[in-house]
Protein backbone atom coordinates (compact mmCIF):
# COMPACT_ATOMS: atom_id res chain seq x y z
CA UNK A 1 0.00 0.00 0.00
CA UNK A 2 1.49 3.43 -1.16
CA UNK A 3 0.63 7.05 0.52
CA UNK A 4 1.66 10.41 -0.01
CA UNK A 5 0.36 9.89 -3.69
CA UNK A 6 0.51 13.93 -3.95
CA UNK A 7 3.58 14.36 -2.12
CA UNK A 8 5.39 16.14 -4.31
CA UNK A 9 2.37 16.68 -6.92
CA UNK A 10 0.59 18.88 -4.40
CA UNK A 11 2.91 19.72 -1.79
CA UNK A 12 5.71 21.16 -3.43
CA UNK A 13 5.11 22.80 -6.73
CA UNK A 14 7.05 21.63 -9.45
CA UNK A 15 8.35 23.95 -11.64
CA UNK A 16 9.38 24.34 -15.10
CA UNK A 17 12.33 25.39 -16.39
CA UNK A 18 12.58 27.44 -19.39
CA UNK A 19 15.42 29.63 -21.95
CA UNK A 20 19.01 28.84 -22.31
CA UNK A 21 21.41 28.47 -19.37
CA UNK A 22 24.61 31.07 -19.24
CA UNK A 23 28.16 29.97 -18.92
CA UNK A 24 30.72 31.59 -17.08
CA UNK A 25 34.47 31.69 -18.03
CA UNK A 26 36.99 29.70 -15.83
CA UNK A 27 39.76 31.09 -14.22
CA UNK A 28 41.19 33.93 -11.76
CA UNK A 29 40.47 33.26 -8.51
CA UNK A 30 37.48 31.26 -6.85
CA UNK A 31 34.47 32.79 -6.45
CA UNK A 32 32.31 32.25 -3.29
CA UNK A 33 29.82 34.89 -3.55
CA UNK A 34 26.26 34.13 -4.14
CA UNK A 35 24.32 36.50 -6.67
CA UNK A 36 22.40 39.23 -4.80
CA UNK A 37 19.00 40.48 -5.88
CA UNK A 38 19.24 44.38 -7.07
CA UNK A 39 15.52 44.56 -8.13
CA UNK A 40 12.39 42.46 -7.35
CA UNK A 41 8.89 43.26 -8.34
CA UNK A 42 7.83 42.23 -4.99
CA UNK A 43 9.47 43.08 -1.70
CA UNK A 44 9.70 40.21 0.65
CA UNK A 45 7.27 40.71 2.89
CA UNK A 46 4.21 42.13 1.64
CA UNK A 47 0.26 42.50 2.02
CA UNK A 48 -2.28 43.11 -0.01
CA UNK A 49 -0.62 41.25 -3.11
CA UNK A 50 -2.81 39.94 -6.24
CA UNK A 51 -0.47 39.39 -8.54
CA UNK A 52 0.58 36.12 -10.90
CA UNK A 53 4.00 36.41 -11.26
CA UNK A 54 7.02 37.54 -9.14
CA UNK A 55 10.35 38.83 -10.92
CA UNK A 56 14.26 39.30 -9.39
CA UNK A 57 17.32 40.88 -11.38
CA UNK A 58 20.37 39.48 -10.17
CA UNK A 59 23.68 41.35 -9.97
CA UNK A 60 25.48 38.57 -11.74
CA UNK A 61 24.55 36.15 -14.38
CA UNK A 62 22.37 33.12 -13.17
CA UNK A 63 21.13 29.55 -14.05
CA UNK A 64 18.33 27.85 -12.79
CA UNK A 65 19.18 24.79 -10.97
CA UNK A 66 16.85 21.92 -9.63
CA UNK A 67 13.00 22.65 -10.09
CA UNK A 68 12.18 20.68 -7.06
CA UNK A 69 13.75 22.76 -4.97
CA UNK A 70 11.45 25.98 -5.56
CA UNK A 71 8.66 25.38 -2.78
CA UNK A 72 5.13 27.49 -3.10
CA UNK A 73 2.85 26.67 -0.02
CA UNK A 74 0.21 26.51 0.47
CA UNK A 75 0.48 24.48 -2.89
CA UNK A 76 -0.76 25.55 -5.81
CA UNK A 77 -3.50 23.01 -8.43
CA UNK A 78 -1.14 23.97 -11.36
CA UNK A 79 2.65 24.46 -10.93
CA UNK A 80 4.32 27.58 -11.66
CA UNK A 81 6.45 28.34 -14.63
CA UNK A 82 10.07 29.36 -13.80
CA UNK A 83 11.91 31.49 -16.77
CA UNK A 84 15.20 32.75 -16.94
CA UNK A 85 15.57 36.11 -19.49
CA UNK A 86 19.66 37.76 -19.58
CA UNK A 87 19.79 38.25 -15.00
CA UNK A 88 16.27 38.29 -14.40
CA UNK A 89 14.10 35.31 -13.14
CA UNK A 90 10.60 35.27 -12.92
CA UNK A 91 8.08 32.76 -11.74
CA UNK A 92 4.54 33.15 -12.64
CA UNK A 93 1.69 31.18 -12.11
CA UNK A 94 -2.10 31.29 -13.45
CA UNK A 95 -3.72 29.94 -10.47
CA UNK A 96 -6.32 32.40 -8.58
CA UNK A 97 -4.57 33.08 -5.49
CA UNK A 98 -6.81 32.49 -1.88
CA UNK A 99 -8.31 35.87 -0.23
CA UNK A 100 -6.58 36.57 3.03
CA UNK A 101 -4.59 33.61 2.60
CA UNK A 102 -0.48 34.15 3.53
CA UNK A 103 1.82 32.73 0.79
CA UNK A 104 5.14 31.85 1.11
CA UNK A 105 8.06 30.91 -1.74
CA UNK A 106 10.94 29.93 -1.47
CA UNK A 107 13.74 29.43 -4.22
CA UNK A 108 16.24 27.57 -1.37
CA UNK A 109 18.76 26.24 -4.25
CA UNK A 110 16.55 26.52 -7.33
CA UNK A 111 19.24 29.55 -8.56
CA UNK A 112 22.96 29.66 -8.66
CA UNK A 113 25.78 31.73 -10.39
CA UNK A 114 27.22 29.93 -13.22
CA UNK A 115 30.83 29.75 -12.29
CA UNK A 116 30.89 28.09 -8.71
CA UNK A 117 27.65 27.02 -8.38
CA UNK A 118 26.82 29.53 -5.54
CA UNK A 119 23.14 29.08 -4.47
CA UNK A 120 20.88 32.21 -4.04
CA UNK A 121 18.50 32.13 -1.30
CA UNK A 122 15.48 34.18 -1.79
CA UNK A 123 12.12 33.75 -0.05
CA UNK A 124 8.90 35.89 -0.06
CA UNK A 125 6.29 36.16 2.11
CA UNK A 126 3.08 37.81 0.76
CA UNK A 127 -0.50 37.87 1.87
CA UNK A 128 -3.73 38.16 -0.50
CA UNK A 129 -5.42 40.23 2.57
CA UNK A 130 -4.82 43.30 5.01
CA UNK A 131 -2.49 40.55 7.31
CA UNK A 132 -0.22 38.05 7.62
CA UNK A 133 -0.57 35.30 9.36
CA UNK A 134 2.18 34.52 12.01
CA UNK A 135 1.63 31.53 13.83
CA UNK A 136 4.00 28.48 14.03
CA UNK A 137 4.79 25.06 14.11
CA UNK A 138 7.92 23.76 14.55
CA UNK A 139 9.81 20.22 15.59
CA UNK A 140 12.58 17.89 15.73
CA UNK A 141 13.09 14.75 13.75
CA UNK A 142 15.16 11.48 14.91
CA UNK A 143 15.04 8.27 13.46
CA UNK A 144 13.61 5.91 16.19
CA UNK A 145 15.95 3.17 15.94
CA UNK A 146 19.49 4.87 15.67
CA UNK A 147 18.62 8.25 17.04
CA UNK A 148 20.33 10.03 13.69
CA UNK A 149 18.46 12.50 11.62
CA UNK A 150 16.86 11.07 8.60
CA UNK A 151 18.41 12.00 5.69
CA UNK A 152 15.69 12.75 2.30
CA UNK A 153 13.09 13.37 5.24
CA UNK A 154 9.78 15.68 4.33
CA UNK A 155 7.95 17.39 6.71
CA UNK A 156 4.08 17.54 5.75
CA UNK A 157 1.30 19.44 6.82
CA UNK A 158 -2.45 18.37 5.41
CA UNK A 159 -5.62 21.10 6.05
CA UNK A 160 -8.34 18.36 6.09
CA UNK A 161 -7.51 14.71 6.34
CA UNK A 162 -4.22 12.50 7.38
CA UNK A 163 -2.77 12.08 3.60
CA UNK A 164 -5.18 14.06 2.24
CA UNK A 165 -5.03 17.78 0.89
CA UNK A 166 -1.21 18.93 0.96
CA UNK A 167 -1.37 22.75 2.74
CA UNK A 168 2.39 23.11 3.57
CA UNK A 169 5.65 21.21 3.25
CA UNK A 170 9.18 21.71 3.61
CA UNK A 171 12.52 19.44 3.52
CA UNK A 172 14.15 18.51 6.94
CA UNK A 173 16.70 20.68 7.90
CA UNK A 174 20.80 19.56 8.03
CA UNK A 175 19.86 19.46 11.83
CA UNK A 176 16.90 17.93 11.98
CA UNK A 177 14.37 20.41 12.65
CA UNK A 178 11.54 21.72 10.77
CA UNK A 179 9.31 25.75 11.10
CA UNK A 180 6.77 26.59 9.37
CA UNK A 181 6.01 30.19 9.97
CA UNK A 182 3.06 32.51 8.85
CA UNK A 183 0.42 29.88 9.49
CA UNK A 184 -3.31 30.80 10.24
CA UNK A 185 -5.18 29.77 13.44
CA UNK A 186 -5.88 26.25 12.13
CA UNK A 187 -5.89 22.66 12.75
CA UNK A 188 -3.36 20.62 10.58
CA UNK A 189 -2.40 17.17 10.52
CA UNK A 190 1.38 16.49 10.15
CA UNK A 191 3.42 13.60 8.82
CA UNK A 192 6.83 12.74 8.00
CA UNK A 193 7.87 10.71 4.63
CA UNK A 194 11.58 9.39 4.51
CA UNK A 195 11.74 9.41 0.46
CA UNK A 196 14.41 7.38 -0.16
CA UNK A 197 14.08 6.53 -3.76
CA UNK A 198 12.47 10.06 -4.24
CA UNK A 199 9.21 8.81 -6.27
CA UNK A 200 6.83 10.95 -3.48
CA UNK A 201 5.46 8.24 -1.70
CA UNK A 202 5.15 6.27 1.62
CA UNK A 203 6.56 2.81 0.46
CA UNK A 204 6.74 -0.22 2.62
CA UNK A 205 10.68 -0.37 2.90
CA UNK A 206 10.36 3.46 3.54
CA UNK A 207 10.26 4.86 7.25
CA UNK A 208 7.96 7.62 8.07
CA UNK A 209 6.10 9.28 11.13
CA UNK A 210 2.76 10.69 11.71
CA UNK A 211 1.16 12.37 14.49
CA UNK A 212 -2.17 10.90 15.57
CA UNK A 213 -3.71 14.24 16.95
CA UNK A 214 -4.25 17.38 15.57
CA UNK A 215 -1.60 19.77 15.67
CA UNK A 216 -2.21 23.51 16.49
CA UNK A 217 -0.13 26.46 15.69
CA UNK A 218 1.07 28.80 17.96
CA UNK A 219 2.34 32.00 18.81
CA UNK A 220 5.99 31.67 18.16
CA UNK A 221 7.31 33.25 21.40
CA UNK A 222 5.34 30.37 23.48
CA UNK A 223 5.75 27.22 20.82
CA UNK A 224 6.99 24.00 22.36
CA UNK A 225 8.81 21.47 19.84
CA UNK A 226 7.20 18.70 18.24
CA UNK A 227 9.51 15.42 19.01
CA UNK A 228 8.72 13.03 15.85
CA UNK A 229 10.84 9.67 15.43
CA UNK A 230 10.61 7.90 11.63
CA UNK A 231 9.90 4.28 12.05
CA UNK A 232 8.87 1.43 9.47
CA UNK A 233 5.69 0.70 8.49
CA UNK A 234 3.81 -2.09 8.99
CA UNK A 235 4.09 -4.73 6.01
CA UNK A 236 0.55 -5.81 4.93
CA UNK A 237 2.03 -8.84 2.46
CA UNK A 238 4.74 -10.27 1.50
CA UNK A 239 5.47 -10.33 -2.62
CA UNK A 240 8.55 -11.93 -4.45
CA UNK A 241 10.65 -8.55 -3.58
CA UNK A 242 11.50 -10.16 -0.35
CA UNK A 243 12.49 -13.71 -2.02
CA UNK A 244 15.85 -14.23 -2.75
CA UNK A 245 18.03 -17.71 -2.97
CA UNK A 246 21.67 -18.14 -1.65
CA UNK A 247 24.58 -19.60 -3.19
CA UNK A 248 23.04 -22.95 -3.10
CA UNK A 249 20.44 -22.16 -5.18
CA UNK A 250 18.15 -22.74 -1.75
CA UNK A 251 15.28 -19.48 -1.23
CA UNK A 252 14.51 -17.55 1.82
CA UNK A 253 12.64 -14.49 2.67
CA UNK A 254 14.29 -11.54 3.82
CA UNK A 255 13.29 -10.30 6.86
CA UNK A 256 12.06 -6.64 6.92
CA UNK A 257 11.41 -3.86 9.38
CA UNK A 258 7.48 -3.91 9.95
CA UNK A 259 7.02 -7.80 9.32
CA UNK A 260 5.34 -8.63 12.89
CA UNK A 261 2.89 -10.98 11.38
CA UNK A 262 3.01 -14.92 10.85
CA UNK A 263 4.52 -16.94 7.83
CA UNK A 264 2.66 -19.68 7.06
CA UNK A 265 1.41 -22.14 4.50
CA UNK A 266 -2.01 -21.83 3.15
CA UNK A 267 -4.66 -24.30 3.62
CA UNK A 268 -4.31 -25.75 -0.22
CA UNK A 269 -1.03 -26.50 0.32
CA UNK A 270 -1.05 -27.59 3.66
CA UNK A 271 -0.20 -31.15 2.89
CA UNK A 272 3.44 -30.25 1.88
CA UNK A 273 6.56 -31.21 4.10
CA UNK A 274 8.17 -27.81 5.06
CA UNK A 275 9.68 -26.07 7.60
CA UNK A 276 9.98 -22.21 8.16
CA UNK A 277 11.96 -20.10 10.64
CA UNK A 278 9.82 -17.86 13.38
CA UNK A 279 10.07 -13.91 13.09
CA UNK A 280 10.42 -12.09 15.78
CA UNK A 281 12.68 -9.23 16.62
CA UNK A 282 15.65 -10.96 16.69
CA UNK A 283 15.83 -13.02 13.61
CA UNK A 284 17.06 -11.04 11.06
CA UNK A 285 15.98 -13.34 8.13
CA UNK A 286 13.11 -15.53 7.89
CA UNK A 287 14.38 -18.68 6.30
CA UNK A 288 11.83 -21.58 4.62
CA UNK A 289 12.82 -25.22 3.09
CA UNK A 290 11.03 -27.79 1.65
CA UNK A 291 11.54 -31.15 3.50
CA UNK A 292 11.63 -34.51 1.82
CA UNK A 293 13.43 -35.86 -1.73
CA UNK A 294 13.63 -33.04 -3.96
CA UNK A 295 12.78 -34.13 -7.50
CA UNK A 296 12.80 -30.96 -9.08
CA UNK A 297 14.58 -28.19 -10.20
CA UNK A 298 11.70 -25.64 -8.86
CA UNK A 299 9.19 -26.76 -5.98
CA UNK A 300 6.59 -24.06 -6.11
CA UNK A 301 5.04 -23.26 -2.70
CA UNK A 302 1.87 -21.30 -1.92
CA UNK A 303 2.02 -19.02 0.84
CA UNK A 304 0.09 -17.62 3.26
CA UNK A 305 1.38 -13.75 5.51
CA UNK A 306 -1.12 -13.30 7.91
CA UNK A 307 -4.39 -12.87 6.30
CA UNK A 308 -2.80 -12.34 2.96
CA UNK A 309 -2.30 -15.22 0.27
CA UNK A 310 1.01 -14.61 -1.22
CA UNK A 311 1.98 -15.08 -4.91
CA UNK A 312 3.33 -18.46 -5.65
CA UNK A 313 7.12 -18.34 -4.38
CA UNK A 314 9.63 -20.68 -6.11
CA UNK A 315 12.59 -22.15 -3.85
CA UNK A 316 15.21 -23.48 -6.15
CA UNK A 317 17.18 -26.66 -5.14
CA UNK A 318 20.50 -26.62 -7.27
CA UNK A 319 21.36 -30.34 -7.94
CA UNK A 320 25.26 -30.21 -6.34
CA UNK A 321 27.38 -33.07 -6.42
CA UNK A 322 28.56 -31.95 -3.02
CA UNK A 323 27.38 -30.07 -0.20
CA UNK A 324 29.62 -27.76 2.32
CA UNK A 325 29.98 -29.84 5.48
CA UNK A 326 28.15 -28.71 8.62
CA UNK A 327 30.22 -26.94 10.93
CA UNK A 328 29.78 -25.12 14.40
CA UNK A 329 29.55 -21.29 14.27
CA UNK A 330 30.43 -18.49 16.61
CA UNK A 331 32.01 -18.16 19.80
CA UNK A 332 31.09 -20.06 22.95
CA UNK A 333 28.27 -18.16 24.69
CA UNK A 334 28.02 -17.87 28.70
CA UNK A 335 24.10 -19.10 27.77
CA UNK A 336 23.15 -22.65 29.50
CA UNK A 337 20.57 -22.52 26.43
CA UNK A 338 22.72 -21.54 24.18
CA UNK A 339 26.70 -22.21 24.67
CA UNK A 340 27.34 -22.84 20.54
CA UNK A 341 25.56 -22.40 17.71
CA UNK A 342 25.63 -25.10 14.62
CA UNK A 343 25.98 -24.12 11.09
CA UNK A 344 24.16 -25.98 8.14
CA UNK A 345 25.58 -26.02 4.51
CA UNK A 346 21.90 -25.75 3.32
CA UNK A 347 18.17 -25.62 4.82
CA UNK A 348 18.09 -28.41 7.03
CA UNK A 349 15.82 -30.61 9.75
CA UNK A 350 16.83 -31.69 13.26
CA UNK A 351 15.53 -35.33 14.00
CA UNK A 352 14.14 -35.56 16.79
CA UNK A 353 15.64 -36.46 20.16
CA UNK A 354 18.74 -35.33 19.05
CA UNK A 355 22.05 -35.17 21.90
CA UNK A 356 25.70 -34.01 21.20
CA UNK A 357 27.98 -35.65 23.98
CA UNK A 358 29.75 -32.92 26.39
CA UNK A 359 32.68 -32.82 28.32
CA UNK A 360 32.60 -30.66 30.69
CA UNK A 361 34.40 -29.96 34.38
CA UNK A 362 35.89 -33.30 33.84
CA UNK A 363 32.61 -35.10 33.25
CA UNK A 364 30.94 -36.61 30.95
CA UNK A 365 27.12 -35.65 29.82
CA UNK A 366 24.62 -35.03 27.22
CA UNK A 367 23.79 -32.04 26.05
CA UNK A 368 20.54 -31.12 24.45
CA UNK A 369 20.66 -30.02 20.20
CA UNK A 370 17.45 -27.49 19.33
CA UNK A 371 16.24 -25.22 16.64
CA UNK A 372 16.84 -21.34 16.80
CA UNK A 373 13.83 -20.66 14.20
CA UNK A 374 16.25 -20.64 11.46
CA UNK A 375 16.92 -23.76 9.34
CA UNK A 376 20.65 -22.83 8.82
CA UNK A 377 21.49 -22.81 13.00
CA UNK A 378 20.67 -25.06 15.45
CA UNK A 379 21.78 -24.64 19.02
CA UNK A 380 23.61 -26.85 21.93
CA UNK A 381 21.34 -26.72 25.53
CA UNK A 382 23.51 -27.27 28.08
CA UNK A 383 21.92 -28.50 31.64
CA UNK A 384 23.95 -26.40 33.72
CA UNK A 385 23.82 -22.78 35.90
CA UNK A 386 25.84 -20.15 33.72
CA UNK A 387 28.26 -19.50 36.69
CA UNK A 388 29.06 -22.76 36.03
CA UNK A 389 30.06 -21.85 32.67
CA UNK A 390 33.89 -21.29 33.04
CA UNK A 391 36.90 -23.38 31.58
CA UNK A 392 37.38 -25.96 28.97
CA UNK A 393 34.51 -27.70 27.14
CA UNK A 394 34.44 -30.92 24.34
CA UNK A 395 31.56 -31.11 22.11
CA UNK A 396 30.28 -34.07 19.79
CA UNK A 397 27.83 -34.51 17.51
CA UNK A 398 27.56 -38.10 16.12
CA UNK A 399 26.36 -38.72 12.36
CA UNK A 400 22.80 -38.40 11.73
CA UNK A 401 21.28 -36.06 13.72
CA UNK A 402 21.16 -33.46 10.69
CA UNK A 403 18.89 -33.99 7.55
CA UNK A 404 19.35 -31.91 4.82
CA UNK A 405 16.28 -30.30 2.04
CA UNK A 406 18.99 -32.67 -0.64
CA UNK A 407 18.75 -35.74 2.07
CA UNK A 408 21.97 -35.65 3.59
CA UNK A 409 23.42 -36.04 6.62
CA UNK A 410 26.00 -34.93 8.81
CA UNK A 411 29.58 -36.40 9.58
CA UNK A 412 30.98 -36.44 13.41
CA UNK A 413 31.32 -32.72 14.39
CA UNK A 414 33.98 -32.27 17.18
CA UNK A 415 34.60 -29.01 19.16
CA UNK A 416 36.99 -28.13 21.95
CA UNK A 417 36.95 -24.45 23.31
CA UNK A 418 37.24 -22.43 26.63
CA UNK A 419 34.80 -19.77 28.19
CA UNK A 420 35.36 -16.63 27.93
CA UNK A 421 37.04 -16.14 31.76
CA UNK A 422 35.27 -13.61 33.84
CA UNK A 423 38.02 -11.54 33.74
CA UNK A 424 37.73 -10.99 30.08
CA UNK A 425 34.10 -10.14 30.21
CA UNK A 426 33.06 -6.91 30.96
CA UNK A 427 29.35 -5.82 32.58
CA UNK A 428 27.23 -2.86 32.49
CA UNK A 429 24.90 -1.06 35.28
CA UNK A 430 22.01 1.45 34.09
CA UNK A 431 20.50 3.61 36.18
CA UNK A 432 17.34 5.27 35.27
CA UNK A 433 16.44 8.72 36.32
CA UNK A 434 14.50 10.89 33.13
CA UNK A 435 12.31 7.70 32.38
CA UNK A 436 8.82 8.15 33.54
CA UNK A 437 6.52 5.38 34.96
CA UNK A 438 4.89 3.02 34.61
CA UNK A 439 8.52 1.00 33.98
CA UNK A 440 6.62 -1.99 33.57
CA UNK A 441 5.76 -0.86 29.96
CA UNK A 442 8.91 -0.32 28.90
CA UNK A 443 11.95 -2.72 27.60
CA UNK A 444 15.47 -1.88 27.18
CA UNK A 445 17.49 -2.61 24.07
CA UNK A 446 21.69 -3.19 24.52
CA UNK A 447 22.98 -2.96 20.31
CA UNK A 448 26.35 -3.06 19.22
CA UNK A 449 27.93 -0.68 16.88
CA UNK A 450 26.59 -1.87 13.81
CA UNK A 451 22.90 -1.41 15.85
CA UNK A 452 22.13 -4.90 15.74
CA UNK A 453 20.40 -6.29 19.25
CA UNK A 454 22.44 -8.15 21.62
CA UNK A 455 20.26 -8.63 24.24
CA UNK A 456 17.05 -7.31 25.87
CA UNK A 457 15.10 -7.60 29.29
CA UNK A 458 11.66 -5.66 30.69
CA UNK A 459 12.57 -2.53 32.42
CA UNK A 460 10.86 -3.22 35.99
CA UNK A 461 12.83 -1.38 38.47
CA UNK A 462 14.81 2.07 38.38
CA UNK A 463 18.46 0.04 37.67
CA UNK A 464 19.68 -3.16 36.05
CA UNK A 465 22.49 -4.84 34.39
CA UNK A 466 23.95 -6.20 32.09
CA UNK A 467 26.32 -8.93 32.41
CA UNK A 468 28.95 -10.57 30.46
CA UNK A 469 29.39 -8.21 27.65
CA UNK A 470 32.44 -8.74 25.41
CA UNK A 471 34.48 -5.38 25.05
CA UNK A 472 33.21 -2.65 22.85
CA UNK A 473 30.66 0.09 22.33
CA UNK A 474 27.09 -0.47 22.87
CA UNK A 475 24.33 1.86 22.11
CA UNK A 476 21.22 2.00 24.84
CA UNK A 477 17.50 2.04 23.61
CA UNK A 478 14.30 2.50 25.84
CA UNK A 479 10.79 1.28 24.25
CA UNK A 480 7.74 2.12 25.43
CA UNK A 481 6.07 -1.05 24.99
CA UNK A 482 2.25 0.25 25.21
CA UNK A 483 0.61 -3.06 24.53
CA UNK A 484 3.48 -5.16 26.22
CA UNK A 485 3.95 -7.67 24.29
CA UNK A 486 7.94 -7.80 24.37
CA UNK A 487 8.46 -6.10 20.98
CA UNK A 488 8.46 -2.52 18.95
CA UNK A 489 5.75 -1.96 16.76
CA UNK A 490 6.19 0.36 14.10
CA UNK A 491 3.58 2.23 12.55
CA UNK A 492 0.53 0.89 11.47
CA UNK A 493 -0.75 2.82 8.47
CA UNK A 494 -4.31 1.33 8.47
CA UNK A 495 -5.28 1.77 12.12
CA UNK A 496 -3.71 5.27 11.87
CA UNK A 497 -1.76 3.67 15.10
CA UNK A 498 2.07 5.72 15.31
CA UNK A 499 4.64 3.51 16.41
CA UNK A 500 6.30 3.09 19.66
CA UNK A 501 7.84 5.49 21.25
CA UNK A 502 11.55 5.43 21.85
CA UNK A 503 14.68 6.55 23.36
CA UNK A 504 18.67 6.42 22.16
CA UNK A 505 21.60 7.33 23.93
CA UNK A 506 23.16 9.08 21.60
CA UNK A 507 26.54 8.71 23.06
CA UNK A 508 28.32 4.97 22.42
CA UNK A 509 28.88 3.10 26.06
CA UNK A 510 32.64 1.43 26.04
CA UNK A 511 32.55 -1.80 28.22
CA UNK A 512 36.05 -2.93 29.07
CA UNK A 513 37.28 -6.14 30.69
CA UNK A 514 36.71 -7.17 33.88
CA UNK A 515 34.98 -3.92 34.89
CA UNK A 516 31.76 -2.78 35.72
CA UNK A 517 30.55 0.16 33.60
CA UNK A 518 27.92 2.37 35.54
CA UNK A 519 25.50 4.64 33.07
CA UNK A 520 22.78 7.07 34.37
CA UNK A 521 19.94 7.78 31.86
Amino acid sequence: MKFFSRLFGIGVSLVVIACAQQRGIKGGEKDTTAPKVVQASLDSVSTNFHGTSIAMTFNEWVQIGNASEVVFTPSLNQPPLLKLRGKTVTLSWTDTLQRNTTYQVDFSKAISDVTENNFCSVNFVFSTGPDLDSLQIQGIVRDALTGAIPEKAVVVLYSDSLFGKIAYSQPLKNDGSFVFNYLPNALFKLAVLVDENGNGLWDENEKGAFQSNDVQPNDPNLIQPIKIQTAPQNITCVSLDEFVTDSLGTGFIVRKPGMNKSLRLAETEANRPFRYGALNDITDTLYFALGGEVTNDFVGVRMAYGATCIDTLSSFFSKRAELPEFKFHGRLQKNPDQILLIEAPCYSVLKAGAKAQVSFHGLQAEASIIETGSPLHFAVQLGAEKDELTGEIQVQILPGVFETAYGTSNDTLAFKGAFTPKEKLGSLLLEFEKFGSPYASCFVELRNEKMALVKQAPLSFAAMEFTDLLPGKYFIRVVWDENQNGQWDVNDLESKQVAEYTEIASTPITVKANWQMKVKL
